[in-house]
């Protein structure tokens, strides 16, 4: 199952945008960045803008953080969110983020499952790091490692995450994809707290059927409870086949 279509939905759903001109995906290479969402921290969180390109492989910025390849002298190249203290030397970096398999991927993976955490005592201490410095970058670390959404203008993830500044974005994700309706009672209860012009439904169902159709909806449906799927039958007895499963997901993200 790819939740990364979920949880661009749930991004655009947030911001709430009069509009159907949606930042995700991205529709042109390269992007205009990525956003990292789901970390658990505020530092690392947020719109990362493509700064300089090497051939096909880019780096994206957010402040003094970046999204970056870098290849070992031994040939095997990682994606890392750093901060990158001196550019001109690499073994200063604070490494916080790295994708868990090397490979030369010219794109930085968008599932979180491809990414993991780098062990903040080993990275402060390779950095040397002053006993201040070390106070600052350990209070924010992230913990859970993050979505990485390719996007091709920023403003839905600067939005989303503003409204979202006081949720536990990582709880929420994981209720999102959890497929349960105690999940999606939580997401609910979270999304009532903001204000938003438009309904989510609305704006999640309108998503879905514009960029939607890699299948990932029936293998969502897989996982959902019983009370779901029934509501799901009902609506499939008034729509095609092919709407009908990009408004089964618009559904379920309702609840």
């Amino acid at each position: 199952k790819n939740p990364v279509p979920t949880v661009a939905a749930f991004l655009e759903s947030v911001s709430g945008r009069q509009t159907d001109n949606f930042d995700f995906p991205c529709s042109t290479e390269p992007c205009a960045g990525v956003c990292i969402v789901g970390s658990g921290s505020r530092y690392i969180d947020g719109w990362y803008a493509r700064g300089p390109c090497a051939g096909e492989v880019c780096t994206y910025i957010q402040g003094d953080v970046t999204l970056s390849q870098f290849t070992q002298p031994s040939g095997t190249s990682h994606w890392f969110v750093s901060n990158e203290r001196n550019p001109e030397t690499p073994s200063d970096d604070v490494d916080y983020l790295r994708t868990i398999k090397a490979g030369a991927s010219q794109k930085p993976p968008e599932a979180r499952s491809a990414w993991g955490i780098v062990d903040r005592a080993s990275t402060v201490a390779h950095a040397e790091l002053t006993e201040e410095e070390a106070r600052i970058i350990a209070s924010d670390w992230p913990t859970r490692a993050p979505f990485v959404l390719r996007a091709q203008r920023g403003t839905v993830c600067q939005d989303a995450l503003e409204k979202l500044s006081g949720e536990d974005v990582p709880a929420l994700l994981d209720a999102l994809l959890d497929g349960s309706a105690e999940g999606l009672k939580r997401v609910e209860r979270a999304l009532s707290r903001l204000a938003k012009p438009e309904s989510w439904k609305s704006i999640a169902a309108t998503w879905l059927l514009k960029v939607l159709d890699d299948g990932t909806l029936e293998d969502i449906l897989d996982g959902a409870d019983a009370q779901y799927r029934e509501d799901v039958l009902v609506l499939a007895a008034v729509g095609v086949a092919v709407l009908t499963a990009f408004l089964m997901l618009a559904l379920w993200l309702g609840r």
